[in-house]
């Protein structure tokens, strides 16, 4: 790889990603799909550039956008996650003109991450483009996979949550994971853009958790489950009903492994 020129410095990453976009496509012709593709990230990248956003790169279906190079950006993790508010919002308005005109409506995960990388020119004699690379980056693609495990649409780190101003947006603590490629647990922390109502509640289940009272957090998991068809809870409901028949080793500390990027 040749470096054409790079610095290090602090970013937000976000990438977004559409989900079941195999079957999506399947179900699609060929001239179909490049039309709902570029019907998508169009306004995507629109509201990326309007949050003072850098494109990075389009992946398939996927979005990777930094926030704060190669231009300063001030408050960029707060720009990141009003962005992806954003993209859900404006999500909403197409899957309305797709439903009228009987097409399959599309959802998407979103994962944020704040950190070091280095930024820059890079790439092969004949080609570079500019980009990030770095543990950052990989953290903020690793957020965005595990919304399919949560049930979530978006995820962001500790980092990010610590330099937003408070009161910002509202967030729940979602879990501490070990993902693949770290030995140190990320607390996850959810962007919560409706329900707001059952915060309360799932923190008291999450504490309930992490006290190995999996009894009194399954039954509240279960009716925020039940009432909300809530995703995190959800899957706290099925992790406590398997602590409840096999119990966690003595030196369970709470977090959970992933064993999927």
């Amino acid at each position: 790889m040749l470096f054409r020129s790079g610095e290090q410095r602090e970013i937000t990453v976000l990438f977004s990603d559409i989900r079941g976009f195999t079957t999506v496509s399947e179900s699609l012709t060929p001239p179909e799909l490049v039309t709902l593709l570029n019907e998508y990230l169009s306004p995507m990248t629109r509201i990326v550039l309007e949050e003072q956003g850098t494109l990075d790169k389009f992946i398939g279906d996927a979005v990777m956008a930094i926030f704060n190079a190669p231009l300063d950006v001030p408050a960029h993790a707060l720009h990141a996650c009003t962005a992806a508010v954003k993209m859900l919002e404006e999500l909403k308005q197409l899957n309305q003109g797709f439903t009228e005109r009987g097409m399959q409506t599309l959802d998407i995960g979103i994962g944020i991450n704040t950190g070091p990388a280095v930024v820059g020119n890079m790439g092969a004699d004949i080609r570079f483009d500019y980009t990030a690379i770095g543990d950052a980056v990989n953290l903020a693609s690793r957020l965005e996979g595990l919304n399919k495990y949560y049930g979530s649409h978006i995820l962001i780190s500790e980092d990010t949550y610590k330099q937003l101003p408070e009161g910002s947006f509202t967030f729940r603590e979602v879990d501490r994971v070990r993902v693949k490629g770290k030995h140190l647990p990320v607390v996850m922390f959810e962007l919560m853009i409706a329900n707001h109502e059952l915060l309360p509640r799932f923190t008291a289940g999450l504490e309930a958790y992490r006290a190995q009272q999996f009894a009194e957090a399954r039954s509240i998991f279960e009716a925020l489950t039940d009432e909300y068809g809530d995703g995190p809870s959800r899957l706290y409901r099925d992790r406590c009903s398997d602590y409840l028949v096999i119990p966690p080793p003595a030196d369970w500390d709470g977090v959970y492994t992933a064993k999927s990027k």
